[in-house]
């Protein structure tokens, strides 16, 4: 209970104040959160570039290359800028050749089309990251956490 008693104290503090203070600090709270999401959302965008390591097996354990074999009529748009609805917009319609990214991609430098948080079927997250080929109607689907757990992107260390 003693864990609770600061929360409860600024609950009790924020209903003590008027409709208009309550009003603008729950303003103040969501602006705050949504500038520092924004900054979040700046730090890697389309454009980009990502450098493939070298895989840890025999194939890339956490990159794929994927084709785009059947193309439906109007196909979805999504923001370019942004890369914000790429996923849905490549992966809703179609039809889809995927495997693992072989070794001769190793030390590739890649731009980035776009980086999303998907949701497994288990309903656990994940960052996609999906990267640009010159191959057409090819990209290289990139899970872009445990990629660098396993070295199969390299960072660059900025001091």
């Amino acid at each position: 209970m003693a864990f609770f008693l600061p929360y409860m104290q600024l609950l009790a503090l924020f209903l003590n104040l008027n409709y208009k203070m309550r009003a603008l600090l729950l303003f103040a709270i969501c602006f705050v959160a949504v500038n520092t999401a924004k900054g979040q959302e700046d730090f890697i965008k389309p454009g980009d570039s990502i450098v493939l390591g070298s895989p840890s097996d025999s194939l890339f354990q956490h990159a794929f290359l994927v084709t785009k074999t059947r193309f439906p009529p109007n196909p979805q748009a999504y923001d370019t800028a942004t890369g914000k609805g790429f996923h849905a917009a490549f992966f809703t319609r179609g039809d889809f050749n995927m495997g693992n990214l072989s070794p001769n991609y190793a030390g590739q430098t890649l731009a980035l089309i776009a980086l999303e948080y998907l949701l497994t079927k288990d309903g656990k997250g994940r960052y996609v990251a999906f990267l640009s080929l010159p191959l057409e109607n090819s990209l290289i689907w990139l899970e872009i956490e445990q990629a660098l757990e396993k070295g199969e992107i390299l960072v660059e260390q900025h001091e």
